[in-house]
C-alpha cells in the first residue's frame, strides 16, 4: 500500500478472488506511475479489502481512474438512483418541474459548473447534483428550449441573425467538440471561455434600456440632422460594440483550435481579435460592422463629425501627431449601429448560452459524469 499512498503509483488493474484453495482472499493490482507498471499479487487481507472497495471515477482531466469508497452499498445504492432505463425517472422530473414542484438550494448549473472546476469533486457540498440528478437535467433542457424559441423569435424578426447564429455554432463545433470524449470537450472549453454570459446579458439589457431612451428622444424631435444624431449614434455602436468585441475572444480561440493551435492565448486586444477573424473568409461576415478604433474613440482617438460630407473621421492623436485612422458616412455609421445593436449581440448572447447548455446536457448524460456523481460525499 506503501506505492499507492506515499509513492505517487495509481492502480490501473485490480482482481480478486474470494477464496483460493488455502482459504486465503488472492488480490492481483497494476500500478502505475508515469510510465512505470509494476503488478503484484497478495493475500493479505488488509489488500483485499482495499481492492474491493476501488471502483473507477473521473480525474481533473477527465481521465478514469480507480477511487477507494467509503460506502459499498450507498455506492450501489446510489448507482441504481442513477438508473432510468424506461425514462421514468426523467419523465417524472420534467412532470415535477411543470407543476413546480422542483425547488433547488441553490443555482443548480452554477453548482454544476463549480463542481467540474473543482480538484475535489467528492466534497459533500456537491450533493444536490446527485440528489436531485433528473430534476437538474430537465430544468437545463427546459432553460435551453426556452432559449431557443428566443432565438427562433429574433430569426423570425430579423433574419440576418440566422447567419450570425450558424457562424458562430459552426466555430462552437470545430474548435470546442472536435474530440469524440465529450467531457475532455467541456473541461477544454470551461478552461478557454472565461467570458460570464449571464452577466453580459444583463449588462446588455440594460445598454438596451439606456439606448432605448436615447431612439424614443430622438425620435420625439422629429426630423433631427445628422450631424446632431451622430453623437447619439455613436454612442450607442460604443456600447454595443464594446459587448461585441469581448465576445470576439471565445471565437478566435475556437478558431485556433480548430486549426490545430496547441494553447492559444486566453485574450489578444480587439484589434487583434477582429483582425484574426476578419482573415477567415467563412466568418469574416462576423465582424464586418465591428471598428475597434471606433469603439475607442472616447478614450484615445479623436471624432470630427463633418456635415457639409456627411463624413465621420476618426484620428488617433495620441503622441502629438494626428493620424486619421478611418472614416465612414453618416448612413455607414447608422448600418454599423444597426447590425451591431440589433442583430449581432443577441444572436452571439443567444448563440453563446445555448452552446453552454448544449455543453452542461451532453456532459450530464455522459457515464462520465455519473460516475464523478458516486464519489460525492463517500470517498473514503
Amino acid at each position: 500500500m506503501q506505492l499507492i499512498y506515499t509513492e505517487g503509483y495509481k492502480p490501473q488493474e485490480l482482481t480478486w478472488c474470494p477464496e483460493k484453495a488455502n482459504g486465503q482472499p488472492l488480490t492481483t493490482i497494476s500500478l502505475k506511475k508515469g510510465e512505470e507498471e509494476i503488478s503484484f499479487e497478495s493475500q493479505e487481507s488488509d489488500v483485499f479489502e482495499f481492492a474491493i472497495r476501488m471502483h473507477v471515477t473521473v480525474n481533473k482531466n477527465g481521465e478514469q481512474e480507480f477511487m477507494n469508497y467509503r460506502d459499498l452499498n450507498r455506492y450501489w445504492d446510489d448507482a441504481g438512483q442513477l438508473v432510468d432505463l424506461d425514462k421514468s425517472k426523467m419523465q417524472m422530473a420534467f412532470k415535477k418541474l411543470h407543476s413546480d414542484k422542483v425547488k433547488f438550494d441553490e443555482d443548480p448549473l452554477e453548482l454544476f459548473r463549480k463542481f467540474l472546476e473543482m480538484d475535489n469533486k467528492t466534497s459533500p457540498k456537491f450533493l444536490m447534483l446527485k440528489e436531485q440528478y433528473f430534476e437538474i437535467f430537465a430544468y437545463t433542457t427546459f432553460l435551453s428550449s426556452s432559449l431557443l424559441k428566443t432565438q427562433e423569435g429574433l430569426v423570425k424578426d430579423k433574419p440576418m441573425s440566422a447567419h450570425y447564429g450558424h457562424l458562430i455554432d459552426k466555430i462552437y463545433a470545430g474548435g470546442f467538440r472536435k474530440n469524440k470524449d465529450i467531457f475532455k470537450n467541456y473541461l477544454d472549453y470551461r478552461g478557454y471561455v472565461l467570458v460570464d454570459i449571464k452577466s453580459i446579458t444583463a449588462q446588455t439589457l440594460a445598454q438596451k434600456k439606456h439606448t432605448n431612451d436615447l431612439m424614443a428622444m430622438l425620435a420625439s424631435r422629429g426630423k433631427v440632422d445628422g450631424d446632431i444624431a451622430m453623437p447619439y449614434m455613436l454612442d450607442t455602436y460604443r456600447r454595443f460594440s464594446e459587448i461585441a468585441l469581448k465576445l470576439m475572444n471565445p471565437l478566435r480561440i475556437a478558431i485556433e483550435l480548430a486549426e490545430g493551435v496547441i494553447n492559444p492565448d486566453a485574450f489578444k486586444s480587439s484589434e487583434e481579435n477582429c483582425a484574426i477573424i476578419r482573415n477567415k473568409n467563412e466568418y469574416a461576415s462576423l465582424v464586418k460592422f465591428l471598428d475597434p478604433f471606433v469603439r475607442h474613440a472616447e478614450s484615445h482617438i479623436s471624432t470630427e463629425i463633418n456635415k457639409n460630407e456627411n463624413l465621420v473621421r476618426f484620428f488617433d492623436d495620441r503622441g502629438g501627431k494626428k493620424i486619421l485612422k478611418c472614416q465612414y458616412s453618416f448612413h455607414k455609421i447608422a448600418d454599423m449601429t444597426n447590425d451591431v445593436s440589433l442583430y449581432l449581440v443577441p444572436t452571439l448572447l443567444l448563440s453563446m448560452q445555448l452552446n453552454e447548455y448544449a455543453f452542461a446536457l451532453l456532459v450530464m448524460s455522459s457515464y462520465e459524469y455519473k460516475v464523478l456523481l458516486l464519489g460525492i460525499g463517500n470517498k473514503k
